[in-house]
């Protein structure tokens, strides 16, 4: 077989005819186009399915493939909700991440790795606006401004910004947190999630290794996870983690009004204009973030031992 050397028509044309790309009308066109309630609208319709399960299980009964059953379809949906969360904390701190590079937005947003992710997360939760930034902005709510309201903010704050920007900042704090201790991330995007057994002896991942009950853990998901005992070898286990997807409805939410604050004030600034229309979190109860964060603080993970001494 001979290799082509010559690139089809259509790269030739691009080649001869393409200018050269201006940066601020590839982000305009990007911010433009940019779906900034995705998650929010997955997450919301997964609700629903939630809420009305005859529907969705009468849909399935339909398949003439018969490839999946009605079967343990409440614990699926609460699974993909908690991901949807994950997936937009992600995305989210991806987004204030761009801000402050020298790339493109959708050329930052194609190519940015999970690491750098887990990085600025957890250089937001130490307070360290300097790092974000490159030494641009020294507090937080500095770099709130400037990542999530592209500085175009209004003049006379008033009362209401300081708890705004509190608000954010807890609310960012929490998503973090509860992004940087999903082990089940990764198995989950990959669609490695699997069905657990109540019956099966686990023991607690974090804390006594003490026997632990199932039964106890009615929203869950599970996964198989390989884990470093304390003498350096490594075990692997099938985890079974408690969720909440109450609570990531209720983070979702607060995070796509970051969102639509974000895609609003950054295409403002790209055309020129001096203000955008923003949402505010300083009416967020405090109780309500307290309870979210409690709930992130107590989280059960229980494991089963599958195989030892793990290579």
């Amino acid at each position: 077989m001979t290799r082509r050397t010559t690139p089809p028509i259509v790269e030739q044309l691009v080649s001869v005819s393409a200018a050269e790309p201006d940066t601020r009308e590839i982000e305009t066109e990007f911010y433009r186009r940019l779906d900034d309630t995705y998650f929010y609208k997955k997450a919301f319709t997964l609700y629903h399915a939630l809420q009305n399960p005859d529907g969705v299980a009468a849909l399935l009964a339909g398949d003439p493939a018969d490839l999946a059953s009605p079967a343990g379809l409440p614990d699926v949906l609460k699974a993909e909700i908690h991901l949807t969360e994950l997936d937009l904390t992600e995305a989210l701190f991806a987004f204030m991440a761009a801000a402050f590079q020298t790339a493109p937005h959708p050329v930052f947003m194609a190519t940015y790795t999970r690491e750098l992710v887990r990085w600025a997360i957890d250089r937001f939760i130490a307070g360290d606006a300097s790092a974000l930034t490159g030494e641009a902005m020294r507090t937080r709510g500095e770099f709130i401004e400037g990542a999530i309201y592209t500085n175009l903010v209004p003049g006379e704050r008033g009362p209401d910004w300081p708890r705004n920007l509190a608000n954010i900042t807890r609310v960012l704090e929490i998503a973090g947190q509860r992004y940087l201790a999903a082990s089940e991330l990764k198995p989950l995007a990959r669609g490695l999630r699997i069905m657990r057994d109540e019956t099966e002896t686990a023991r607690f991942m974090d804390g006594p290794e003490a026997d632990a009950a199932q039964a106890g853990i009615e929203d869950w998901v599970a996964f198989h996870r390989v884990k470093r005992r304390k003498d350096g070898n490594r075990n692997l286990y099938r985890e079974v983690k408690a969720i909440s997807f109450e609570e990531s409805i209720n983070l979702i939410y607060m995070m796509t009004m970051l969102m639509r604050s974000l895609k609003r004030t950054r295409l403002a600034r790209l055309t020129g204009q001096s203000k955008a229309p923003i949402h505010s979190l300083a009416s967020i109860d405090e109780a309500a973030l307290e309870a979210l964060d409690l709930g992130s603080e107590i989280r059960t993970k229980i494991g089963i031992v599958t195989g030892s001494d793990i290579e």
